[in-house]
């Protein structure tokens, strides 16, 4: 079918409420749909399909393959999506004194773990990204990290004060 020129329209024309159904549902289920552009996914699942159909075992009917595939692009999208948002937290991060003055002063109350994470994001610059890949963790596992850690400070910041 992917060759086929008037196959691949039919498919496009009988499935593409079905996606853009999904793409949206997706959206509002885990993000804001206002935040990312629909359209965007909605031709990312036809891309997708387009060099994949091939991997379709029918298992399950041609419209519940296809409800996944739009389904993981969606969820793909949203990813990338907040991490590229806690990416540009790093610049408020670094810009914050509160946040650095709390850093130099209390990195030995900290676990090895978190004095790393801290000691590498906010005194070497390192990306929450580049960070997560060398810890072997996702992005968002890291950013959780750091606000907790960060959170712990302080807490005992304010303690002493």
């Amino acid at each position: 079918m992917a060759g086929d020129r008037d196959s691949w329209e039919t498919l496009v024309d009988r499935f593409g409420r079905l996606v853009c159904k999904t793409v949206l549902e997706t959206l509002k289920q885990f993000s804001n749909p206002s935040e990312i552009d629909w359209k965007d996914i909605y031709q990312d699942v036809f891309l997708k399909l387009k060099q994949k159909l091939h991997q379709w075992k029918r298992k399950s009917t041609l419209a519940t393959y296809i409800r996944a595939v739009a389904y993981h692009a969606t969820i793909d999208r949203i990813r990338k999506q907040r991490a590229a948002h806690q990416e540009t937290n790093t610049a408020t991060d670094l810009a914050d004194p509160l946040n650095r003055m709390i850093v130099k002063e209390l990195l030995d109350l900290l676990t090895p773990g978190e004095y790393l994470l801290i000691r590498l994001h906010f005194l070497e610059g390192w990306s929450l990204q580049e960070i997560a890949g060398l810890l072997r963790k996702e992005v968002g596992a890291v950013y959780t990290m750091k606000t907790r850690a960060l959170a712990k400070l302080r807490k005992i910041h304010l303690a002493d004060g």
